[in-house]
């Protein structure tokens, strides 16, 4: 077992020692407060990961960015397109994506630590039609992901002339139409029934 401390976003010096001190092994912060506006540069990402080490503490990962660095990518701002290209033209390096594997791998383990959760994600994985080696796949898959491939999805799917918003909501309570912004597509997210069983009868025809 390697003990870890996470979801603080400042490392100071009292947080360091009291988890070196407690046996830690490992440090998770959760937006951590840097300097930037926009992005985070690499300077201080390689600043905050010596504080840690400091103390005989590794940094494993860094969960989530402040908001204002995708806002405008959620709300379609005038500042998006800048923004996916902070994420697309920014490759990932080689010790960004170990962190993040090793973060995804070692956290995964307590999904399956005891009966109750291994039955738990087979069921999950019969009911979504997982392939029953799904277990070996992922844990093979995440560990073969490189940079190379990180910035081929990047590319493939970040395109910024084909962004939609998705608005969730009673139209009702809208402050103005949903045609005024653009065209509107309609998805249905009805709940379908489990697999085998059958789904609502249809109404007749009137």
């Amino acid at each position: 077992m390697r003990p870890g401390f996470g979801q603080f976003n400042t490392a100071s010096t009292e947080f360091l020692q009291f988890a070196a001190q407690y046996g830690g092994n490992d440090v998770l912060l959760n937006t951590p407060l840097l300097p930037g506006a926009q992005r985070w540069e690499l300077a201080d990402l390689v600043k905050l990961r010596l504080s840690v080490e400091q103390h005989g503490l590794k940094l494993m990962a860094l969960e989530n960015v402040p908001t204002p660095f995708y806002d405008h990518i959620m709300l379609n701002g005038p500042r998006r397109d800048e923004q996916i290209d902070n994420v697309s033209k920014h490759p990932i390096s080689d010790d960004e994506i170990k962190r993040a594997k090793d973060s995804i791998l070692n956290g995964f383990v307590f999904n399956l630590d005891s009966p109750d959760k291994i039955l738990r994600e087979r069921m999950a994985y019969e009911f979504y039609g997982y392939p029953q080696d799904y277990l070996e796949k992922f844990r093979a898959g995440v560990e073969k992901v490189a940079p190379a491939d990180v910035a081929r999805v990047a590319t493939k799917y970040l395109h910024k002339d084909q962004l939609a918003v998705m608005v969730v909501g009673h139209s009702s309570e809208f402050d103005k139409p949903l045609p005024s912004l653009g065209p509107v597509t309609k998805i249905d997210i009805s709940i379908p029934p489990p697999p085998g069983e059958p789904g609502p009868a249809a109404k007749p025809a009137q």
